[in-house]
């Protein structure tokens, strides 16, 4: 027997799944349900399928029209209300733009520590008669290039990270990835443009060293 808010269950028998939701739950009558949740002989929500999905946003205009006190929603709607996916949401938008502060902070630093480390590199260039707008377009190619090539690294680590989470019973099946061109597009742009930009400093940096300076560095 199992005591759960007052209520208590005998359990008679225990399931395994591979249904994420259903591995974390249980499974009780519908009446011990209703009562358990303060509702009884009452439903909190009903699912309709249609045959047409087109015709779900008027079946969902003629429902809430026509009964008030009953609150109809799509499927993806009902999905982005829920308190749960809002956190998640919340939550991912948090970790994306701390991942991309962090991307940024790193190409930053890398670029500098190779201006540092070539310094008398770029000296030579610039008593070569390397004039300044060439040693900033080397330095800026060099990080968009760092960026690009983060980008493509990233994407194959995430393809690995997916297949991981689809082989394990308890996550594959909340993972069912939607893979589309203008998401690609969009991550390579983002590590191209976090890649320029992490390298404007350390290209300016560059640009400013003198000549004889450059030479004496260590």
């Amino acid at each position: 027997m199992i005591e759960l808010s007052g209520m208590r269950f005998r359990v008679v028998g225990i399931y395994e799944s591979n249904i994420g939701w259903e591995q974390t739950g249980g499974v009780t009558t519908l009446r011990d349900a209703q009562n358990f949740i303060g509702r009884p002989r009452k439903v909190s929500m009903i699912g309709v399928k249609l045959k047409d999905p087109a015709d779900a946003q008027a079946l969902v205009r003629r429902i809430n029209d026509k009964f008030p006190d009953v609150y109809a929603a799509l499927t993806s709607e009902f999905a982005e209300e829920m308190p749960d996916i809002q956190s998640s949401n919340a939550m991912l938008g948090g970790i994306s733009v701390l991942a991309i502060a962090v991307g940024g902070l790193g190409v930053l630093n890398t670029m500098l520590m190779a201006v540092f480390d070539r310094t008398r590199e770029i000296g030579v260039m610039r008593a070569l008669g390397w004039r300044r707008r060439a040693v900033l377009k080397l330095i800026l190619h060099e990080a968009v290039l760092l960026g690009l090539l983060g980008g493509l690294a990233g994407i194959s680590i995430s393809f690995g990270l997916i297949e991981l989470m689809q082989m394990s019973a308890a996550m594959g099946s909340w993972v069912d990835p939607v893979w589309t061109w203008d998401l690609f597009v969009r991550a390579i742009l983002l590590s191209v443009f976090l890649g320029a930009a992490g390298g404007l400093y350390p290209a300016y940096r560059a640009t400013r060293l003198q000549p004889v300076e450059a030479l004496r560095y260590e």
